[in-house]
């Protein structure tokens, strides 16, 4: 099946079995604090992290967000291919399953591929099913996408 292009396609063009793009991310630091300060309840302070200093930094936690940063590049992929709006419209949505942890200096393949497409009360809706690979090819999160086409 064909691979789906960033923000070109149409519903009509659409067919099940479409691969999308792969999406590669490395987590950061950055990324990491980001997610630990949205997850912090109000009035405690976020426990944060430096960068690592090389790769024998051991002040580095190798601890996992508990799957946020996973979900967000997840929906960054469906809105490089579908565009901002198609998760947000009502009837859009995004369901991820973490299985494996994705630590600080881990890198990711992001993926998926078109379940089906329908035409539900006047909306074109396009099923997903969405896949995340760790550098060793095993899976750190499985999802599903239901994302509405203008």
């Amino acid at each position: 099946m064909p691979t789906l292009r960033a923000r070109g396609t149409t519903f009509d063009a659409i067919q099940p079995g479409d691969n999308l793009p792969i999406l590669i991310k490395e987590e950061s630091p950055f990324s990491f604090n980001l997610c630990r300060s949205l997850l912090t309840p109000e009035g405690e302070t976020p426990r944060l992290v430096k960068p690592p200093t090389g790769p024998d930094d051991k002040d580095t936690p190798r601890e996992d967000n508990g799957g946020m940063p996973v979900a967000a590049y997840m929906a960054e992929l469906l809105e490089k291919v579908f565009g901002t709006r198609a998760l947000t419209r009502p009837g859009g949505r995004l369901q991820v399953e973490s299985k494996l942890p994705f630590r600080i200096g881990d890198v990711a393949s992001f993926s998926g591929q078109v379940a089906a497409k329908r035409d539900e009360g006047g909306k074109h809706l396009v099923d997903l099913e969405l896949n995340a690979s760790n550098y060793q090819g095993k899976t750190i999160a499985s999802g599903r996408a239901t994302v509405v086409m203008a």
